[in-house]
């Protein structure tokens, strides 16, 4: 069963925010001039600190565990400085996808933060960043032209030499089953649906549900192997996300409304942050778009785990990134791993303001993507417990 109780192994919501300040505490010019953008596996934070986190992938007290973590690290942390600093600007505020998964991540995300419900205007529900707009200026992608996009992809990225081996060991994980050995099925693109079938397709469902045991803090493959395996496992996983969702002019037009939604707070004269809490699948959208890549030790090369986030932060004209994570999801404490998200264009994890926002407008088209919601003027809040945390 899943971290949400029911046998689904597709839906994974996320965060991401956008700040022009680093810190939460910083009360200077300097929160004017800067902004973060971070995109988690469940919630996502938007605004000038952005965070992306799929909701499915957070049983429910994984959220609310990190929103605690979160404030912790307004107390100990300077409000300004390199990439690590960990303060959100404020004020904060989360967008959530309108399914029940995402609102509730979304809602306890906040209560970890404040302790209590956030302020007025600290959360929103808001399908449009999401979802694509489609019309006719933006048909939706056709099966066959899913089919081809994704069949490129796999011709562009073949399974790894080792992957049968993988694949015997998570048949012998599972046990046997009407479907005898299925690993010696071949890997195909279904005429019907453009989707990825067979063993490829098993395999990515079956290493998701581990990680979901995982997490949830269940029996690891029911007790016939260790969680030390997981770091293998998945990159069954992550091979076939890379391959489903990671076509660049499949992103374009279906992930369109994400990367206008993050152009629209990095933009913005405003500081602050935002969470977007959608799905893993605005992840890939934004690995793809924005050709970034991490390494999450021990896990492989760009995984996405459970609760982790893509973080893009703006410093005056620079645009920073990172990946955020969460090391052992089977424990309760929301503290977060961080490690620099490089971007291919420059093999750096960070990039100017303007190279920035051409390498995200060439990464989706324009007439797919509805309109960002639109910026509201915070309330005036404190927290009583910092006298120096006053924001508008």
């Amino acid at each position: 069963q899943s971290w949400r109780g029911q046998n689904s192994l597709h839906c994974h919501p996320f965060v991401s925010a956008p700040n022009f300040s680093i810190g939460i505490g910083s009360l200077s010019t300097e929160i004017h001039q800067k902004k973060r953008i971070v995109s988690m596996n469940s919630p996502v934070m938007t605004g000038y600190t952005s965070f992306f986190m799929p909701s499915e992938w957070q049983p429910p007290p994984h959220p609310e565990a990190i929103g605690s973590w979160w404030r912790e690290q307004q107390f100990h942390n300077s409000p300004s400085g390199p990439l690590g600093a960990s303060s959100l600007p404020m004020p904060l505020r989360v967008i959530a996808d309108a399914e029940e998964r995402d609102v509730s991540s979304g809602k306890a995300f906040l209560r970890g933060f404040y302790g209590a419900e956030g302020p007025a205007g600290s959360f929103d529900v808001d399908s449009r960043p999401f979802s694509g707009s489609f019309g006719p200026s933006c048909p939706e992608v056709s099966s066959e032209e899913k089919h081809q996009l994704v069949t490129e992809r796999l011709l562009e990225f073949p399974e790894e030499a080792d992957f049968p081996a993988l694949l015997q060991r998570m048949w012998q994980l599972m046990g046997p089953s009407a479907a005898g050995d299925w690993t010696n099925w071949p890997c195909d693109v279904d005429e019907a649906s453009g989707k990825l079938t067979g063993p490829c397709s098993a395999a990515h469902s079956f290493s998701e549900r581990f990680m979901m045991e995982w997490g949830a803090g269940e029996r690891f493959a029911w007790g016939r192997g260790h969680v030390s395996e997981i770091a293998e496992l998945i990159r069954a996983h992550i091979w076939y996300r890379n391959v489903q969702h990671g076509a660049p002019k499949l992103v374009a037009r279906e992930q369109a409304s994400i990367f206008a939604a993050l152009l629209s707070e990095l933009q913005s004269p405003h500081s602050g942050t935002t969470i977007f809490m959608g799905h893993d699948t605005q992840m890939n959208a934004l690995t793809t778009g924005l050709g970034l890549s991490w390494r999450p030790t021990p896990f492989p090369d760009s995984a996405m785990m459970p609760a982790s986030a893509i973080h893009l932060r703006r410093i005056g004209d620079v645009v920073e990134a990172e990946y955020l994570y969460i090391p052992n999801p089977s424990i309760l404490s929301g503290e977060l791993m961080r490690v620099p998200a490089t971007f291919q264009s420059s093999g750096e994890a960070s990039l100017p303001l303007t190279s920035f926002t051409n390498l995200a407008e060439t990464a989706y088209n324009p007439s797919c993507a509805n309109s960002p919601p639109r910026h509201r003027p915070a309330a005036l809040f404190s927290w009583d417990f910092i006298n120096s945390l006053v924001y508008t």
